[in-house]
Order: C-alpha cells, then sequence, then structure tokens
C-alpha cells in the first residue's frame, strides 16, 4: 500500500465495533456455528443484502452505504469495469456507479471525473493509495491530487478491487482530515472486501447474462405444450419478419388521364354569334362533318352589296371600252378588281360560317348547344377533336416519387370506367418543371399505351403504377416514414 503523510495512528475506525441496523425484511440469519468476529458478522451482513438486493445497482448502493456507515467516512466511491469475461474486456475504463448516501448523481461532473480518474490511477499502479495530506500528494498521482482539491481537506483511500486476480473495479474511500485512524482498518478492509468483490462479480455477471436468460425462458414458453397465444404471436412475428425480408416489386403509383396523341382545335374564324351546333362531347365525327354554324345574315348582306358595285363597275368598263375613253377605263378597271376582291373576302367569311370537322375523332371539348346566340371573338376556341387512335397517357407523379422515373420503365394503368382491366403502359419521357396541384409539387410525365380497346376514350382518369426496382417488403412499407424522419430530422437539427 502507498502510504503518504503522516496520519495519527490511534482510536481504530468502528469496523472492530460492528452493530447490524439493517430492518426487519433484510436481517440476517441466524448463523449456526455463531460468527467468531464481529467482523465476520459485518462482511457476512453486507454479503446477505448484495445477494438479497434485487439489481445489480441496488446491490453497489448498499455496499457504498454500508461501508460508509460502519467505518465512519464522509463519502464512499465505487467504479466498475465489468472485468474481463474469456479473455475479452467487456468495457473500457472505469465506470462510476456508487456513491454513499447519494441516489443520483451527475456522472458528467468534475468530481465525478475526479474520482473515476483516482480510481484508474490505483488500478494502473495495482496498489491501494493512501493519501493523508494535500502537499504529500507525490507528483506521479495527478489523479489524487485533483480530488484533493474538488473539496475541503481529507484523507483519501483507494483501494482496486480484483476478482480471480483480474481488476474489476475500485473503491475510494474519504474521511475527514484530522480524524484519528488505524491504518491496520484498511489491511483488514482489503482482506473483508475479497469476498464482497466476488460477489459484486457474480451479480455482474448475472446482470450481463439476464438476457440469455430471459431469451431461454422464452424459449422454453415457446415449446412447452401451453402459452397458444404467445405461439400464435410468435407465429404472426416471424411470418411478418419473414415476408418483410422478400424482395419485392416497388411501384411508384400516380394519378393518370387519358389524352389523344394529337389533339385538334376549332377555333371562332371571325366574330359573329353562333347559330347551329350539331355535336356535344363525346360524339364522333368525320372529317368534313359540319359541326357548328355562325350567323351569316350580316355576310349575305354584304355580298350583295358587293355584288351590286361588282356589276356597276363592269358596265362603266364596258361604256369607257366603247367610248374608247381610255383614262376612263383604267379608272373603272381598277374599281372592278376591289370589287371583285371585296365580294371573294365575303364569300370566304362566308364558307367560314360552316365550322368543319378537321380529322376522324371524338370531340373532347365543347358544348356548343348551351351556347346558341352567344357570341364569339375571334380566335376563341369553340371545339377539342381528339382522333380515336394513338392514345398517351398523362401521369402526375408527386415530386418524393419521381427521382425513381426514368424513360423506358413499363407499368400497368386502371381506368375509373373499367377498373377490371389493366392495360400496360411505358414511359416516354419526363417534364423537368414542376407544377402545383392541390397543394404537392407533381412532375408532368408522360407514357404510351401499349395496348388500345375500342372502349377507350380521350379523358378518362385512373390510376397508374411504374415498376421501378426491386426492394424488400420491409423497405416498400416503411421507406415513406424513414424518409419523412430524415427531413424532419433536417429541418429541426441546427
Amino acid at each position: 500500500m502507498l502510504l503518504c503523510g503522516d496520519p495519527a495512528l490511534t482510536d481504530p475506525v468502528a469496523l472492530n465495533d460492528y452493530k447490524p441496523n439493517a430492518p426487519a425484511s433484510l436481517a440476517v440469519p441466524r448463523l449456526a456455528p455463531p460468527c467468531r468476529t464481529l467482523q465476520e458478522a459485518f462482511v457476512l451482513d453486507i454479503l446477505t443484502r448484495c445477494l438479497k438486493a434485487d439489481s445489480f445497482a441496488h446491490c453497489m448502493d448498499l455496499v457504498v452505504d454500508q461501508l460508509a456507515r460502519q467505518l465512519g467516512c464522509e463519502r464512499v466511491s465505487l467504479g466498475w469495469n465489468g472485468g474481463w469475461n474469456g479473455g475479452w474486456r467487456r468495457r473500457s475504463g472505469v465506470r462510476l456507479m456508487a456513491v454513499s448516501h447519494i441516489r443520483r448523481f451527475d456522472a458528467r461532473s468534475a468530481v465525478a471525473h475526479a474520482l473515476v480518474a483516482a480510481m484508474e490511477e490505483a488500478l494502473a499502479g495495482d496498489d491501494p493509495i493512501l493519501i493523508a495530506a494535500q502537499d504529500a500528494v507525490p507528483p506521479n498521482l495527478p489523479a489524487h491530487a485533483e480530488l484533493m482539491r474538488n473539496g475541503p481537506p481529507r484523507i483519501l483511500y483507494t483501494l482496486p478491487l480484483r476478482d480471480h486476480g483480474l481488476p474489476v473495479g475500485a473503491l475510494t474511500l474519504e474521511y475527514v482530515a484530522g480524524r484519528p485512524t488505524d491504518t491496520g482498518v484498511f489491511d483488514r478492509l482489503t482482506e473483508m472486501l475479497t469476498p464482497l468483490t466476488a460477489v459484486l462479480a457474480l451479480r455482474d455477471r448475472e446482470k450481463q447474462g439476464g438476457v440469455l436468460r430471459r431469451l431461454q425462458a422464452l424459449s422454453r414458453r415457446l415449446t412447452g405444450p401451453h402459452e397458444w397465444r404467445l405461439k400464435a404471436a410468435a407465429a404472426i412475428a416471424v411470418l411478418a419478419i419473414g415476408v418483410a425480408l422478400l424482395p419485392g416489386q416497388y411501384r411508384v403509383t400516380a394519378p393518370a388521364e387519358l389524352a389523344g396523341r394529337i389533339q385538334r382545335t376549332i377555333a371562332a374564324p371571325q366574330e359573329g354569334y353562333i347559330e347551329t351546333a350539331t355535336v356535344r362531347p363525346g360524339d364522333r365525327v368525320r372529317a368534313g362533318d359540319v359541326v357548328a354554324t355562325l350567323d351569316a345574315r350580316e355576310l349575305h348582306l354584304q355580298q350583295a352589296n358587293c355584288q351590286a358595285e361588282l356589276d356597276r363597275y363592269r358596265k362603266a368598263y364596258r361604256t369607257a371600252l366603247a367610248e374608247r375613253d381610255w383614262a376612263q377605263s383604267r379608272i373603272a378597271g381598277a374599281q372592278l378588281a376591289q370589287a371583285q376582291a371585296q365580294l371573294d373576302l365575303v364569300e370566304t367569311q362566308l364558307a367560314r360560317t360552316r365550322l368543319l370537322a378537321p380529322l376522324d375523332g371524338i370531340v373532347v371539348a365543347g358544348d356548343l348547344q348551351q351556347s346558341l346566340g352567344a357570341p364569339v371573338q375571334r380566335g376563341q376556341v369553340l371545339l377539342e377533336i381528339a382522333p380515336l387512335e394513338g392514345y398517351r397517357v398523362i401521369l402526375k407523379v408527386d415530386e418524393r416519387r419521381i427521382a425513381g422515373i426514368v424513360a423506358g420503365q413499363s407499368g400497368t394503368l386502371v381506368l375509373s370506367a373499367a377498373p377490371a382491366s389493366r392495360l400496360p403502359v411505358r414511359i416516354e419521357s419526363v417534364t423537368p418543371v414542376a407544377e402545383v396541384e392541390d397543394g404537392h409539387n407533381r412532375f408532368r410525365v408522360e407514357a404510351r399505351l401499349l395496348e388500345t380497346p375500342d372502349w377507350l376514350r380521350p379523358g378518362m382518369s385512373g390510376v397508374a403504377k411504374i415498376d421501378v426496382a426491386e426492394h424488400a417488403f420491409g423497405w416498400i412499407w416503411t421507406h415513406d416514414l424513414i424518409e419523412w424522419l430524415r427531413l424532419t430530422q433536417w429541418k429541426l437539427l441546427p
């Protein structure tokens, strides 16, 4: 033992005057034969309490409290590192486990760090250390010097604890400075702590093996004749884990709409009023069919006026030629050409009052039968016609899923009009610009139908699922939550 200082060697500590004061629930049973010394009774009392303690932490609290009470210490601290198990260290460094008369302490405080450093210092030297005065600390014990500075003057005694010759922890005793101390007490304390250390190591191994024992008990319950509910729950859990590990097809789901590969618009060729409408959305039309007409009464009046002026200028032109009035004939000829051009313009406008279908298809937009007599402006869209062949599928993919969508991927489309029919599709292009819809950013993705049944119509809506990649079912079920947690963590953490 390393002794520093010159403490008074009088009046031994209360170890030889032990009087058990345990509560009735933890009272030591009467021994047969009786203990030969009070020291043995003290040791047996602590051992019994440790064996009856309900946890390893409670066991350590009992040790430091009993030692502080019976040895008259101001504070007793116990550090533990778990020792060795099969040649491998279970925990690196000493951990402060218990302090006398304190159930909760801050392991990050300066005093706790100083105690741990002093214990590790004693374990490194493999010898007990006794410090009797602050000015007597040798320079090779900086941790004990730091501990002496963290508080009033006192006497320190740090004792390494061993189990089967291996260091498992350390014990630090602190006495009030100036108290008479018998160094023989520390020698007897070393002998007394040998069985106590063995019991602490036993409880530590018992704690370390608690999980294994619980697993063994659970295994016995699962293989026993009863516990049918537990067996059913275990079977369901095993089945769920097995299914979660199986590979599956990860698919991106998005709302979809059917549109024609090309779409023609019929716009108003001039200002006017809607006179007739022969089709409605959903009606089939052929190229050249009259789908609507505009009011042409004003144009007919202009046509008659232009025709009258044309006849008048033609007559004047012939008269000038007959009279050989070349100057007048040139003027009349110019007026005649102007009147003819105006007449041609009016006749063209009259022809355009009949709106014709540009191709064979179906009317997808524009119900003019609800707007008969309404005025229209030049260029105003009146009808939209799409062909019945060559469809395209418009998908609106959420921004959280667009990263996995590329051209060439295949998928399946189910339309609301025919939920039992699944139509194969293939991705053709991905628009790199997002559109805001219902408060969400969505990207427009175009796909091509690989099959075109006769019942398809432009404008039908449904749901498309695109095959992206193979993943475990567990990842498919949980990746949305995991990505949300990652994004939330990124937003909340500084």
